[in-house]
């Protein structure tokens, strides 16, 4: 009969020597996830990440559960996209862009109340949050408030002045602000 010592040193052994394989599994699949335009291809490799054996944060999971929530979308899946979306926020709550992701959906679904929400749960966390900044400017605007909508365009410009999208609504929603 084999020596227990000897049988519990070769599987610690096994085992230290697959975990870098695990992790370059992993790694992979994070960057396929990430980067693969095909929809099908993200949600493959992003659930490899969300449900993966590795030593994953919650914060790639939250990561990645956004990105396959993106391809749902793409794929016109949106109870999965919302789903993900969800589980993505109660894994990290605190992190501004999750919230935002979330934000973009549920604004572009027509749950305003929903999107003003989670945009302004992102703003204090970070008050700094050029995305999550515009977001409250398509709120301000789809509530009518339009000088509103101006005021927060101007706080993303001042952060990122470059940010092409907020400088031509700026351009826009100004024109139409002096004439109401």
């Amino acid at each position: 009969m084999p020596n227990p010592r000897v049988l519990a040193t070769a599987a610690a052994l096994a085992l230290a020597c697959a975990f870098p394989a695990f992790a370059q599994v992993d790694d992979r699949a994070w960057e396929e996830c990430k980067r693969n335009p095909e929809p099908d291809w993200i949600v493959f490799n992003c659930t490899a990440v969300i449900e993966g054996a590795g030593d994953q944060s919650k914060t790639r999971r939250a990561r990645a559960l956004v990105q396959r929530s993106a391809a749902y979308v793409r794929k016109k899946e949106p109870d999965k996209a919302r789903a993900d979306l969800s589980r993505a926020v109660s894994l990290a709550p605190d992190n501004p862009d999750i919230l935002t992701a979330r934000a973009d959906f549920l604004f572009v679904q027509g749950e305003i109340e929903g999107a003003a929400e989670d945009y302004r749960q992102a703003v204090e966390i970070d008050p700094r949050h050029a995305r999550a900044l515009f977001g409250m400017a398509g709120i301000a605007r789809q509530r009518g408030d339009v000088r509103g909508a101006i005021a927060e365009l101007d706080k993303v410009l001042a952060i990122e002045p470059r940010f092409p999208r907020a400088r031509a609504l700026r351009q826009e929603w100004g024109k139409a602000g002096a004439g109401s």
